[in-house]
């Protein structure tokens, strides 16, 4: 009975750890992308309107590599682009609200 609670304790302290790593990573992606924004921003405050989208889109990109994601160059249409797209815009929201940004 004592091994068994053990060994129960150890694997959600495992779970713990895992959910953990994952918000860490959320976490930072929301950061980066916060921060792509806010240069975003910036950019076009100066006049450079189509250079900010570049460099937005550009730092999304690496984003999402850095993460693991699929980039719009590996994907196979521009339909399953957008279903990405989407499902990540309802990711960030979601994050947002969790984080208590409300969107």
């Amino acid at each position: 009975m004592l091994d068994e609670n053990r060994q129960k304790v150890k694997e959600a302290e495992e779970i713990l750890r895992r959910e953990e790593e994952e918000r860490r990573k959320i976490e930072d992606i929301v950061v980066k992308e916060r921060y792509s924004l806010d240069e975003f921003g910036n950019e076009i405050k100066d006049g450079k309107i189509k250079e900010a989208g570049k460099n937005l889109k550009e730092a999304s990109i690496n984003n999402a590599k850095g993460k693991g994601f699929k980039t719009d160059a590996e994907l196979k249409s521009n339909e399953e682009y957008a279903k990405l797209a989407d499902e990540r815009e309802t990711s960030l929201r979601a994050l947002a609200r969790h984080f208590g940004h409300g969107c």
